[in-house]
């Protein structure tokens, strides 16, 4: 029953919060296109002046970058679903009044202390976020992390938890137990590839363990497509945590490169 009270809750402030955008970006009007990544709502308006940038990042927005009258604003992982729902809001012209002003929900996890080990989800070389060619992981926008340079196809579960979200693409999936929430973000702009490149092997909801293989990728194919093969994995639920990055080499579902407490 909670349960279900949690998710018609989230999906009322996603209607709001959807809705809210929409005003920021100058109404339904000025909206010519939206599309969205995991992390990122891509939308194109007609005219710029009329965009709030500063209400965006009111809305939860951790930025927003501007190239002539197309906007990226990070909104993290409910940017695929504020985009379904702008998406019916610009075709039906329902604006739902705001609810911003109700109070929020604390999505701490209770009970869920102490140190975490997290195993490498790919083989390969773990960098520093620093060096991945995307400002939106290497400036931290999404939480904080680290990345892995693979030297194999095979992408595996870094904790013990369940597949909470599984992009359509194919290219990023969000994992969460012990009080986190990790998404596996495989290689940069690869969202364009449309899922090709990619087999999962994993659904939604379903329970993972630590080594548990979730999806093979071609990157010998997705190297050639993409802008690099880099693979972020990032803490979306990163406040009041520290993060100590223990190895620079990593085996899939066997090396612990990381500990957050």
């Amino acid at each position: 029953m909670d349960d279900d009270f949690s998710k018609k809750a989230r999906s009322n402030f996603l209607d709001s919060t959807a809705s809210d955008v929409v005003i920021a970006f100058g109404g339904r009007e000025n909206i010519k296109t939206v599309d969205a990544c995991i992390t990122r709502l891509r939308v194109a308006v007609k005219d710029s002046c009329l965009v709030d940038k500063a209400r965006l990042k009111q809305l939860g927005a951790a930025g927003v970058f501007e190239a002539g009258n197309c906007f990226q604003a990070i909104f993290g992982l409910k940017a695929d679903s504020l985009k379904e729902r702008i998406q019916k809001i610009i075709v039906i012209g329902d604006v739902a009044p705001s609810v911003s002003n109700q109070p929020k929900r604390d999505h701490k996890f209770a009970g869920e202390t102490g140190r975490h080990f997290i195993y490498a989800p790919l083989s390969g070389t773990v960098i520093n976020l620093a060096e991945v060619p995307d400002k939106i992981f290497a400036e931290k926008l999404m939480g904080d992390g680290f990345a892995i340079m693979p030297t194999s196809d095979l992408i595996c579960s870094p904790i013990k938890g369940s597949v909470v979200q599984f992009f359509h693409t194919r290219h990023a999936i969000v994992l969460e137990g012990g009080g986190l929430e990790v998404l596996i973000h495989v290689g940069i702009d690869t969202v364009k590839l449309g899922g090709a490149g990619f087999h999962p092997l994993v659904k939604e909801g379903e329970e993972v363990d630590i080594g548990t293989p979730l999806l093979e990728a071609d990157f010998g194919f997705i190297s050639k497509y993409a802008k690099s093969i880099v693979t972020p994995i990032i803490f979306t639920q990163f406040r009041g945590k520290t993060l100590k990055v223990t190895n620079t080499m990593a085996v899939a579902g066997q090396t612990i490169v990381c500990t957050v407490w």
